[in-house]
């Protein structure tokens, strides 16, 4: 036992089992209270009956916990047991991602895209005094597919020797701009991701030449983030549902 600056006056509490948590949580909150366990080893094995839900509440939380209201702790009456109250927690959060899916489905495709775009921008700024056809490369087949690839300044790819492909310097590396065999497109993204680049995808926007290309960029910024401002506005009506429903 360690020494203390002020002395200590001990007392013992005394609740109903299914009480033990909100006592404990109670006096913690005050902040001025030090626990010494009393009972038997036997009996501190009763916390890993939460393990199990404890991890799952994790794994929802790492993939949606920005969606969720910040917590709010208030004094509550006749609550459940932890190990039921655990169990009817996670039951809720299930049921509000069931009811969230296609919302978040919506937000993810439309985040994926918003990045996609942010990694465009460095390459067709790079690309815009080029007389490329971005439209004739994004829907290319179905023999040949178009391709754009981001290296380091200094990194060489084998399989790019024998195809046809526009060359332009980035802040960071270079881009490369083509048209190959559909049958190689993923062989030669693997052999970019060895060499530290990345193979950009071509969405279906993409239109005319490299510069009107970079023009209507913001535009479809624009649009993206007002989908995604939306979707995440919808997300709290959701909750409330949600809630009404239990």
């Amino acid at each position: 036992m360690g020494l203390r600056p002020a002395s200590a006056r001990w007392f013992e509490i005394v609740v109903p089992r299914e009480d033990t948590h909100d006592a404990v949580e109670a006096l913690a909150r005050r902040g001025r209270v030090q626990f010494e366990w009393l009972g038997t080893r036997a009996e501190t094995s009763e916390p890993q009956h939460l393990q199990e839900p404890i991890a799952r509440y994790r794994t929802l939380a790492r993939d949606y916990e920005r969606f969720w209201p910040e917590p709010v702790f208030e004094r509550r009456c006749c609550t459940l047991p932890m190990e039921m109250s655990a169990s009817v927690a996670l039951h809720q959060i299930l049921h509000w991602r069931d009811a969230a899916q296609t919302a978040l489905l919506d937000l993810k495709h439309a985040e994926e895209e918003r990045e996609t775009l942010a990694q465009w921008r460095p390459v067709l700024r790079a690309l815009s005094r080029e007389r490329l056809d971005m439209g004739a490369l994004a829907t290319a087949g179905p023999v040949l597919a178009g391709f754009c690839m981001v290296l380091p300044a200094e990194a060489q790819v084998p399989g790019m020797a024998t195809h046809l492909c526009q060359e332009a310097a980035l802040a960071a590396g270079r881009a490369l701009i083509g048209v190959l065999p559909l049958s190689e497109v993923q062989p030669l993204c693997g052999e970019a991701e060895a060499a530290g680049g990345h193979c950009l995808s071509l969405p279906d926007w993409l239109r005319g030449n490299p510069a009107a290309c970079l023009l209507a960029l913001p535009v479809r910024l624009e649009r993206l983030d007002k989908q995604i401002a939306d979707l995440i506005d919808m997300l709290p009506s959701i909750r409330r549902e949600d809630v009404c429903k239990q």
